[in-house]
């Protein structure tokens, strides 16, 4: 079932987006996501939230490792 909308729906287009690293690839660190954030707003990112690194560090990440993306969020603060 797909998503449902109306004639009075509005519809928003990305004007634009970029990578939060200064090479424009791979993981972020904290300091680049934080300015990023200051200077745009809200980040898109990916998460891999799928087993036991997860769930049982007690920091909520899987540390890098996974390569299975299951979730997406978006981040609006630190």
């Amino acid at each position: 079932m797909g998503c449902k909308s109306t004639s009075s729906t509005k519809l928003y287009k990305i004007a634009d987006w970029g990578f939060c690293t200064p090479n424009n690839n791979g993981v972020a660190n904290t300091q680049d996501i934080k300015n990023m954030m200051v200077a745009y707003g809200p980040i898109g990112c990916a998460v891999a939230a799928g087993g036991s690194n997860f769930w049982n560090t007690g920091q909520g990440t899987d540390t890098g490792r996974s390569h299975s993306i299951d979730h997406d969020v978006t981040l609006t603060g630190w």
